[in-house]
């Protein structure tokens, strides 16, 4: 039987996914550069292929690595990242959650926002509205 930390687990990362689907879809099926860009777009597994192709190829341009760049590689990957996000936003709910929102969120929330971070044209473009980023 599961414990409550490991059904919690499952549960998060299955809503995550399910979230990341809906945002890639509609980037992928609604975003005029995708539209030209992609024959069949299917959200999450799309946005999957799409990265392993981009991989692939700049493994293939940079070609096999020193012995240097595979030590340095190897201390990247054991560096502890901390992100730091800094809003004067209310981001904690009344569950004491940390919630940030994407800009198509906030929209359909009405909740006011710093406006001028992304022009009509990138949102018509890319519709990668529904996603947040960091700066």
């Amino acid at each position: 039987m599961l414990s409550d930390d490991q059904a919690s687990l499952i549960i998060t990362r299955t809503l995550r996914k399910n979230i990341a689907q809906k945002a890639y879809a509609r980037m992928f099926s609604e975003g005029d550069y995708w539209k030209r860009k992609m024959a069949d777009p299917n959200g999450l597994a799309t946005m999957e292929k799409l990265s392993a192709g981009n991989i692939s190829k700049l493994v293939k341009s940079l070609g096999p690595l020193d012995d240097k760049e595979i030590r340095f590689f190897e201390e990247i990957l054991n560096v502890k990242f901390a992100i730091t996000h800094a809003t004067d936003a209310n981001v904690i709910n009344e569950n004491s959650t940390l919630t940030l929102f994407s800009r198509k969120k906030l929209d359909e929330r009405d909740i006011s926002y710093r406006s001028g971070l992304s022009t009509a044209r990138d949102i018509q473009e890319f519709k990668n509205d529904d996603f947040v980023f960091l700066p």
